[in-house]
């Protein structure tokens, strides 16, 4: 993927009257300048402070110019808060499916019929778990995009990494424990009003709440990934009833088998309370952002220097 937007003329870092030359990897030492209206004429050589560019137009350009993130930061708030409120119907779901268990564990008291109402009941809550991950992810990675790609318009300055890794970096096996990260830190520092025209602006600081959200955001998949793990793809708690009017089941369930269901549910209730508290830390994080970079884009200077 490439680390920056595509060769052509961009405002100089250096010097806002002019356009500098990227080729598409790093800046070069071509410049002219600066001029929005078609077409303008080249400098004469010898002109103080220029160079003569390569041939073609040398006004700025810009593919994707930065759009204020209020809008579509409501669709992330809005798939955020469902995800809050299904991990919240999930965890009592979740512990009253793990107090049936034991209850098989401890007396065998269970009627079939009570077994199968409760793997159902638990059932519920394990999809809308399912769905709420999904929605969240899919509305987050949309305010995400735009975030990033706000960047260049913001600072002046080309992305460390290519538009493209601020999705597949989240899909990328290894590569995904900390490219989202890395880009992270880099939506926090391109609305700092010190990246603007910094070429070091990478090495600016970040928030500790960017640390906290993506620690959640891992010990989250570790815990829903663990949580999973245990859980069996068997009736565990209905195929532990057997009785006279009862078939046997293929495979009866052991003690042992209803001691990792038993943990298998105990996991997700955890789970869902981090999930309850990462998403809520990623809302506050998406506010943070959204108001940082459209008080930026909120100076016209800024929305017109990348155009």
């Amino acid at each position: 993927m490439a680390g920056g937007p595509p060769a052509g003329w961009y405002p100089d870092p250096n010097d806002p009257s002019l356009a500098r030359y990227w080729d598409g990897k790093a800046w070069t030492e071509f410049t002219g300048p600066r001029d929005e209206r078609p077409p303008m004429a080249l400098p004469p050589k010898g002109t103080p402070g220029t160079t003569p560019p390569p041939t073609g137009d040398a006004r700025p350009q810009s593919i994707d110019p930065p759009r204020r993130l209020g809008t579509i930061a409501w669709w992330a708030y809005a798939v955020l808060g469902f995800a809050v409120v299904a991990n919240l119907v999930d965890i009592p779901l979740s512990l009253a499916y793990a107090d049936k268990v034991q209850t098989q564990i401890d007396a065998h008291s269970l009627t079939y019929q009570q077994a199968v109402d409760a793997e159902d009941t638990f059932a519920i809550g394990s999809v809308l778990y399912l769905v709420s991950a999904i929605a969240g992810a899919v509305g987050f990675l949309v305010w995400w995009y735009r975030a990033y790609s706000n960047l260049p318009g913001l600072t002046g300055q080309a992305l460390r990494f290519g538009r493209g890794w601020s999705i597949g970096g989240w899909f990328v096996p290894i590569l995904s424990l900390w490219r989202p990260k890395q880009i992270a830190n880099d939506i926090w520092r391109g609305a700092d009003p010190a990246a603007r025209g910094n070429s070091a602006w990478t090495s600016l600081d970040v928030s500790p709440l960017v640390h906290w959200w993506w620690a959640l955001f891992l010990l989250n998949g570790f815990l829903g990934g663990l949580a999973g793990g245990l859980l069996s793809s068997d009736p565990v708690l209905s195929n532990s009833v057997t009785g006279p009017l009862l078939q046997p089941p293929a495979h009866i369930s052991s003690q042992a088998d209803l001691r990792q269901e038993h943990a298998a549910a105990i996991a997700f209730a955890i789970s869902a309370v981090a999930e309850v508290i990462a998403a809520v830390v990623a809302i506050v994080f998406v506010r943070r952002v959204s108001d940082r970079q459209d008080l930026v884009l909120a100076d016209p200077g800024v929305e017109e220097a990348a155009t």
